[in-house]
Parts: C-alpha cells; structure tokens; sequence
C-alpha cells in the first residue's frame, strides 16, 4: 500500500514537471518570437498562437493547483481594469475605447498567465535567460543582416524596414541587457556576459531609440550606486565609465550610428532650450506641449478622466507619456489605482535596502526606477513586457517580505 502510493506521488511529480518543461518551452517560443517573428518575415499569427497556447496551458496548471497562487498582483490589475470598464460609460469615443480595452484584457489574462508560472521552480531564473537567449538570437540576424561596413546601404532606424516599432524593438532589448547586466554580477562567466552586452547595446543604438537607450543607462547607473561600497563596486563605475565614453564617440564619430541615433539625442536636448521646429526637434518639442495639453484635459475631469485612450480623441495622438495617458483617461482613480503597486513595492524594497544592500534588493529597486523613466515616454498600462517586469519587481518586494519573517 505505502509503495504504491509512493509509485503514485513519482508519478504525479513527474507528470507536473513534463507539463512545467511544455509550459516553459512555449512560453520561450512566444518570446522569442515577440524579438523576431517580423525580422524573420512570419505573420502575426504564428505569435498569437503560442501567446493563447501559453495562456491555455497556464489556465490549466491554475486548475492542477487549485487556484493556490499569488493573487495580489492579479487584483492590482483587475481594479484598474474595472475603473476602465467603468470609463466605457463617458468615454467620447467608443471607437478609441475599445480598441484599448482589448489590449488591457490581453494583459490582464497575461499577469494571470505569468502568476501561475511564478509557481515554478527557478521561474525568475527561467525568465532571464528566455530574454536572453532570445535577444542573443535575434542580436545574431540583426548583426548578419545590418553590417555596418556594408556603406551601399541607406540606414533607418532598425525596426523600420521590417513593420516594428523601434521603441518597442529597442525595450525588449533593454529588458534583456537589464537581465544580463544583473548576470553579470552573478554569474561566474562575467566575461561571456560582457561580450553578449555589446550585442545588446549595438542593436539598441541601431533601433534609435532614446528610451531604450537611456533606459539602459538609468538602469546601470542605479544598480552601480546601489551597490554597498567595495572594491568590487569601483571596478565595475570604472568599467561602466569606459563604456560609456567609447559608446558617446561611437554615435558621435560613426556615421550610421549618427544618423540613425546621434542627432536624435542632438535634437531632443535641442528641444529644451529652444523652439525648433524641423522634423526631429520638432517633434520632441511637440511631445513637451502634449504635456500641458494633458494637464488641460486632466484639469476639466480630475476624478474619473475622460475616458480609456480618449486622449487621441481630443489631441489626435495618444499621450507618448503613461502617467499622462492614465490621469487624463481614468483620472485620479484610474492613476491611483495603477500605481498603487509602484507606490507599495517603492516602501517594501526601500525598507529592504535600507536593512540589508543585499543584490537582489539592489536590483529591484533599480529595476523600479527605471520603469518609472520609461513611463516618461510610454504608455505602459498594456504593454506585456514592461507588465512583466512590473509583476517581477512587485514579487521581489514579496519574497522579500516573506524572507523577512
């Protein structure tokens, strides 16, 4: 009797870690094919299908355990997709409404998805490296297909050419050199990890991205004067303050990388200190007036907004900035709501931090601030990657909590 249903408890386990190893692996599959399934000129379809194959498997895993998971990142986000639903009612545009509300569904059954693949052995883990591996795979048909010494070509921003959004193109590269920088600082082979860095940081500076690339910068930089004092700590400033100035001359004294990112970084301080209206520091500047435009808006309806993604109604263009886009679409409720997990997770690590300066407080709390800078230039409420990270960040503060006791 007793080995038999010990026969039974094997069994069970390794059923359970089979359908762990199919979850991870189409988990995997949608990633990498969020990195590259227009580069490799697949259609939309095939991403959706691991996406809703990801999202099957989990919601059945979710019935193996019973429903026994982390629920409070999933409430965090059904409050906020509730006072949405509630915008419907006085949202000018329907329209503008529901092509937003699918895609906070979307994100709303992917933190449910990503929640139940937390219960995982090693999930965290796990993540990285999918990131990883993913941007070093598509870094590989980047560098094969854009060489830049190839000079009869006419270089646009990486992304362009292949139907993506380079911001978007350069965020999940971001995502993955956040990742890998954390590696570094603990991983054994820190040179191998360096190396993969400068595949990132070519493909970030290819894309053109501003966001992307300051993003990566505001992250390093925290998780460096994060760190406790050591001799450890001064290695890497100064490792980091070389590679800094050698990627400042590599933009301002290469021409593809001048052309494609340089003068945008050019213009955009350009905006700040006059009113230049050309095509690039035209446009940085019009993005500095969309935010006085919003506060407007924001000012006739403090309380319940205007209604989800009824910004564009009034302005034409949505907000480019998540903290606006949320104030004035679901006012202070709608931004309360949303934020409620930054503002909890900002008090729990800090308190870790301040106990214990300890690499893996260091990195969330980074990792906290340099989601608060891409909200600058995002509209990140149903942005699946950045809600991953979001979800990642407010489970550190979790685990935290819990080690604590």
């Amino acid at each position: 009797m007793t080995l038999n249903l010990e026969y039974k408890n094997s069994q069970g386990k390794i059923q359970k870690s089979i359908f762990n190893i199919i979850l991870t692996i189409v988990f995997f599959s949608y990633i990498l094919l969020l990195f590259s399934f227009r580069l490799l000129n697949l259609t939309e379809n095939i991403l959706r299908f691991f996406l809703y194959f990801y999202y099957f498997l989990s919601f059945i895993k979710l019935i193996i355990l019973k429903g026994r998971i982390d629920y409070k990142a999933i409430l965090w986000y059904f409050v906020f997709i509730v006072l949405a639903l509630f915008s419907f009612y006085y949202s000018a545009s329907t329209e503008l409404f529901l092509s937003a509300f699918s895609r906070v569904v979307q994100a709303f059954l992917f933190i449910i998805s990503m929640s139940v693949f937390f219960q995982i052995s090693n999930s965290e883990n796990k993540i990285t490296n999918i990131f990883i591996i993913s941007a070093f795979i598509t870094s590989i048909i980047v560098i094969y297909l854009y060489n830049p010494l190839n000079t009869t070509v006419s270089w646009d921003r990486l992304g362009s050419d292949f139907g993506v959004n380079p911001n978007d193109f350069g965020l999940l590269f971001t995502i993955s050199f956040i990742f890998l920088i954390r590696q570094v600082f603990s991983h054994k082979k820190k040179i191998l990890m360096l190396l993969i860095s400068v595949f990132f940081l070519y493909v970030i500076l290819l894309t053109g991205s501003k966001k992307a690339l300051f993003g990566s910068l505001i992250f390093i930089l925290s998780f460096l004067l994060l760190q406790k004092s050591s001799p450890k700590k001064f290695v890497y400033v100064l490792l980091f303050s070389f590679s800094l100035i050698v990627t400042i001359q590599l933009i301002y004294n290469t021409e593809i990388f001048y052309n494609i990112i340089g003068n945008r970084i050019d213009s955009f301080i350009l905006s700040f200190t006059n009113n230049d209206f050309d095509s690039t520091s035209g446009s940085n500047y019009r993005r500095l007036m969309m935010i006085s435009e919003a506060f407007d808006i924001f000012s006739n309806s403090p309380i319940f907004g205007i209604g989800l993604n009824n910004y564009a109604y009034y302005q034409g263009v949505y907000s480019h900035n998540n903290y606006l886009e949320i104030l004035t679409s679901l006012g202070l409720l709608g931004f309360s709501a949303f934020y409620s997990i930054y503002f909890l997770s900002l008090f729990r690590l800090a308190k870790n931090y301040i106990r214990d300066k300890h690499e893996q407080n260091v990195f969330y709390l980074a990792l906290l601030m340099t989601l608060l800078f891409f909200d600058l230039s995002t509209v990140s409420y149903h942005n699946i990657p950045i809600l991953l990270l979001i979800i990642m960040m407010f489970r550190g503060r979790t685990i935290e909590m819990n080690n604590a006791k």
